[in-house]
Formats: C-alpha cells, sequence, structure tokens
C-alpha cells in the first residue's frame, strides 16, 4: 500500500520524519542572511555584531500558528549553517570598515572615531556575500550618564524558566505574536524612556 510519509496510515508523522525533511530541505544551497544585533555606542567608537548564516525561508509568523508550524519556524531558525570566515563590510556616511567571519559565522566591528557623526540614531548598512541589511545605531551623548540594563526571560517575556517543561513550551511551540508580555513592565520601560 502507499504511504503518506506517517508511519500508519491516518497518523501524524513522527519527529524524526519531520527532521529528515527538514535536513533534506537544508541541504539546498540557500541564499546568504545577514543576523544583525542592536548597534550602540558613543562619538568615540561604537560596537557593531552580528552573524553571517544560510537564509531561512519562513512563512511570517501568525497568531493562529499551530505547535507544529512554530516547531518547525524555531527549529530552522536555532539549527541554522553559518558562513565560515565570509567577508562584511559595515559603511556609515560614506566611510567603510571590513572584516571577516569566524568559524561561527559571528562578527564584531568596532566603528572608531565617530566624532564628526551627530549623537543620536543612526542607520549602519551593512552587507555580505548577497545578503544586504541595515540596522539603528544609537551614538549616545557624552550627557548621558546612566543605561537600563535588562534581562529578557520572565522580566519582560514570559518564558516560565522555573519550569523545564513549559520553558521548552514556550520557546519551541509559540511565535512571537503568541509570547505573552510580563504584566507592566511595556509601562515602565515607556515611563523609563521619557526620563
Amino acid at each position: 500500500p502507499e504511504r503518506s510519509g506517517a508511519p500508519y496510515p491516518g497518523t501524524r508523522p513522527r519527529f524524526g520524519a519531520m527532521l529528515a525533511q527538514w535536513r533534506r530541505e537544508r541541504s539546498r544551497a540557500a541564499p546568504d542572511a545577514l543576523v544583525l544585533y542592536c548597534a550602540y555606542g558613543s562619538e568615540a567608537a561604537a560596537l557593531l555584531e552580528g552573524r553571517v548564516i544560510d537564509q531561512q525561508i519562513a512563512r511570517p509568523c501568525s497568531l493562529t500558528d499551530t505547535r507544529r508550524v512554530n516547531l518547525r519556524r524555531n527549529l530552522q531558525i536555532l539549527l541554522n549553517k553559518e558562513r565560515k570566515h565570509f567577508p562584511v563590510c559595515a559603511s556609515l556616511d560614506g566611510r567603510r570598515w571590513r572584516t571577516r567571519t569566524d568559524a561561527e559565522g559571528y562578527f564584531r566591528i568596532e566603528l572608531a572615531h565617530l566624532e564628526a557623526h551627530p549623537n543620536g540614531w543612526r542607520r549602519v548598512h551593512v552587507s555580505a556575500g548577497a545578503a544586504n541589511a541595515s540596522i539603528p545605531l544609537l551614538l549616545v551623548p557624552p550627557r548621558n550618564t546612566y543605561g537600563v540594563i535588562s534581562d529578557f526571560d520572565d522580566t519582560l517575556m514570559v518564558t516560565e524558566v522555573n519550569r523545564f517543561s513549559r520553558m521548552l513550551a514556550n520557546t519551541f511551540f509559540r511565535n512571537p505574536l503568541q509570547r505573552l508580555v510580563v504584566p507592566g513592565m511595556p509601562g515602565l520601560f515607556q515611563a523609563l524612556a521619557s526620563r
């Protein structure tokens, strides 16, 4: 008899079958993708960090996504193929900085001597292979002497790190639109930002 991809007709495919299918799809050549992290600094220097990986093509998140759709998307995000020793170029207002990724696809660029750039938000453009992206860069004015450093899990977003099975469920079976915010935290951060 013909099989539907599941071990027995009418049953769902097992995790192993899903993983094997995902590996087959990953083995195809994928375009480059840039993952950029928030950039910050002062007029003396700023720090730009990121990673170059194979592009993960997934449909946009939805409030109605099923656990299976979320698991597949989240595994694609976590289990990616990095671009080792890959050239990266960052530019800001005509100036350029170049580097290469490390063995895991990460890069770090110190943007030095930014005295000519006004404080506040700027936009840094980054390219690596066929990938192009930009990221906001905050140049903090010298008069700002305080900053807020915050944890994320169970401080801003409900993760339930003290309950292992709930933490895994929140991490793998929900997407960002389905995750819950810790009550009161958005208001607190908005109040801090307005000071």
